[in-house]
């Protein structure tokens, strides 16, 4: 396997085309191209070549993805009997980088092959993450195997998209029509029971009443 050995921002990384690595920060645009020249070594056909430090004329490219920033960490900081206490987060700034080449002066090493380098890395990358994901939930027994399996027919499947959009415009007309009914016809109900209230109070309070009580007299 061919692989070269880059250093950035302090720190080793072994890379190879078509690998997405974060790096600290660098001063470039989105959707660039960038070439390091600081390369510790480089293996070619089993054959490892060694820098003092760096290898001469060697150089990898990248493909600038994202500028972004990690995930927050806290940072506290605690003395004991003096009510010193300190609390901050932190978030680091990184440059994603997928790997297109690696060369050794006009010699290509390796090289990135079929469509654009960076919308394979990513495609690599995103198709790992949901595999990752669906079998962390198989193995908690959030989900199935068989479950886990209909899914991804359902992704692949082009028309999964337009069923759905159906099964909720069918659930939106039943909420609809359901309720709207019942609640017309509740009211209708109410009122014809409160007609018959009052005309029962009527006929208790009216004349009738009156002429019993001359009858009392």
């Amino acid at each position: 396997m061919d692989y070269a050995i880059l250093k950035t921002g302090n720190k080793q990384y072994r890379v190879k085309p078509g690998d997405v690595i974060d790096v600290e920060k660098l001063p470039v645009e989105e959707g660039s191209s960038i070439e390091f020249t600081d390369v510790l070594a480089i293996s070619q056909d089993g054959e490892v070549t060694l820098g003092t430090p760096l290898v001469p004329d060697a150089s990898i490219y990248a493909h600038v993805r994202e500028q972004g920033k990690d995930d927050k960490i806290i940072v506290f900081k605690y003395k004991r009997k003096v009510r010193y206490r300190r609390k901050k987060g932190h978030r680091q700034h990184f440059t994603r980088l997928a790997i297109t080449s690696i060369r050794l002066g006009d010699k290509e090493i390796a090289v990135l092959e079929g469509t654009e380098p960076h919308v394979a890395a990513f495609e690599e990358t995103l198709v790992g993450e949901v595999e990752d994901e669906l079998t962390d939930d198989v193995e908690e027994g959030r989900i199935d195997d068989d479950l886990s399996d209909e899914l991804g027919d359902d992704l692949e499947d082009d028309g999964a998209d337009g069923d759905l959009e159906d099964e909720t415009a069918d659930q939106d007309d039943d909420i609809v029509d359901g309720p709207t009914s019942e609640l017309s016809s509740e009211p209708e109900e109410d009122a014809a029971e409160g007609s018959e209230g009052e005309a029962a109070v009527e006929g208790n309070d009216g004349p009738s009443g009156e002429a019993r009580g001359g009858g009392d007299r």
